[in-house]
């Protein structure tokens, strides 16, 4: 084979092996874009949203956290240092139904199909997740819900717990 030959077979190659690695290759995949934390040190506890969430600080100590994660979608996190054996074993006079885990955290899990009744009214129906760690009773209240969303589900697989409130 000549020098030239060599040299053209050589550049057929090339030109192949750049077309398959290169004009074959898929898409670039979509990437999530960066979630942010929010850190909650009053009560040691943190959990990622994505950018498009909002969070909104609803009491001034810090014990409510509503989580607007999509239209219709928010959820609330609730955090109490004072309360008794019953509300671990009880959200709003109702026992749990199971355990439920998401992420590194084990929840108790409660459904009001019908809401929670007072006297006079009824709420929607609610879900929530509740579970106790270093003295704290942490809920998180689903509204108008019987389980969890995939994006509320992400997230709470976020939720860590630090060592200190």
């Amino acid at each position: 084979m000549s020098g030239t030959a060599m040299i053209i077979r050589r550049f057929c190659l090339l030109f192949i092996l750049i077309i398959l690695t290169t004009g074959c290759q898929p898409p670039f995949p979509e990437v999530e874009p960066a979630w942010i934390t929010y850190t909650n040190q009053e009560y040691g506890y943190e959990f990622k949203y994505p950018g498009t969430v909002r969070v909104e600080i609803t009491l001034e100590d810090a014990s409510q956290v509503k989580v607007h994660a999509g239209v219709g979608d928010p959820f609330q996190v609730i955090v109490k240092i004072d309360y008794s054996p019953g509300d671990v074993l009880y959200y709003l006079d109702t026992a749990a139904i199971g355990e439920r885990t998401i992420g590194e955290n084990t929840w108790s899990e409660y459904v009001l199909p019908d809401g929670y009744c007072d006297a006079t009214v009824c709420s929607p129906p609610l879900y929530a997740l509740q579970m106790e760690s270093r003295g704290i009773l942490f809920t998180v209240t689903f509204y108008s819900q019987k389980s969890t969303t995939e994006l509320q589900e992400k997230i709470l697989g976020t939720f860590k717990i630090s060592d200190k409130p």
